[in-house]
């Protein structure tokens, strides 16, 4: 018996020492491991004239960075609107044809240009062909011509100005009708003119810095000459 015993962990102890043994047409197991690249959404840009004002026959441009080739379609307020209400050039450049702005009402709206991978939004006012402007009193209307700037006089108004500087006219809210109106100047007001307004930004800042040199100097002379006098006694004494 103990002889059987011997040679059952001789034979188990020469296998455990022995390389394993494959057949031939035993195939090896492989893992491989499969790469999806799935490309982030582009990063869209969009410039829009801002305004639009009822009346007007010229329409409303957007232009955006997207390609061409992807466009997809314009929503406004979320809808998505027929490609008849605007034109498509260049790169990527929509224009909304006048009688689609006219059928809108007057205040603000969002556009969305959509592309196959990816939209971008902003947002644009109609404004009345009466030069009134829905809104609110504590928040600064829109120009009421495209590329104009309106600034807050301090006395409850806002003067709009043209890309020269001349105020056009001004903004004034209305508390009855919950409206801004806009009064247009008979002719622009430069810098300068009689009754041009000021909005306490557009002064002279050369005429300030020499008014504080002059300052600066009528002081310096003032301590010069008191420190002259206290010597002077001092020399007396």
């Amino acid at each position: 018996m103990r002889k059987i015993i011997s040679v059952f962990f001789a034979a188990v102890f020469v296998l455990c020492l022995s390389p394993p043994v494959f057949a031939a047409n035993e195939t090896e197991a492989k893992t491989e491991l499969t790469f999806i690249y799935s490309p982030s959404s582009p990063t869209y840009t969009v410039e829009v004239d801002g305004t639009w004002k009822k009346g007007t026959d010229t329409g409303l441009t957007i232009t955006t960075n997207g390609d061409i080739s992807k466009f997809e379609g314009v929503k406004i307020n979320g809808v998505l609107i027929d490609s008849s209400n605007y034109t498509l050039s260049g790169n990527t450049v929509i224009t909304l044809k006048p009688e689609f702005l006219e059928t809108l009402s007057a205040g603000e709206h969002s556009i969305t240009i959509v592309f196959a991978d990816g939209s971008v939004q902003t947002v644009f006012t109609v404004l009345a062909a009466d030069g009134t402007q829905p809104g609110d009193k504590d928040t600064s209307p829109n120009p009421n011509t495209p590329g104009n700037t309106v600034k807050p006089d301090g006395k409850g108004k806002y003067i709009e100005y043209d890309p020269d500087g001349k105020a056009v006219g001004e903004w004034k809210w209305d508390d009855e009708a919950g409206l801004w109106i806009f009064k247009e100047y008979p002719v622009p007001l430069a810098p300068g003119d009689p009754g041009y307004p000021n909005t306490g930004d557009n002064s002279n800042p050369i005429l300030w810095l020499c008014l504080g040199g002059s300052a600066l100097l009528c002081l310096g002379g003032t301590v010069i000459a008191g420190r002259k006098r206290k010597r002077h006694r001092t020399d007396e004494q």
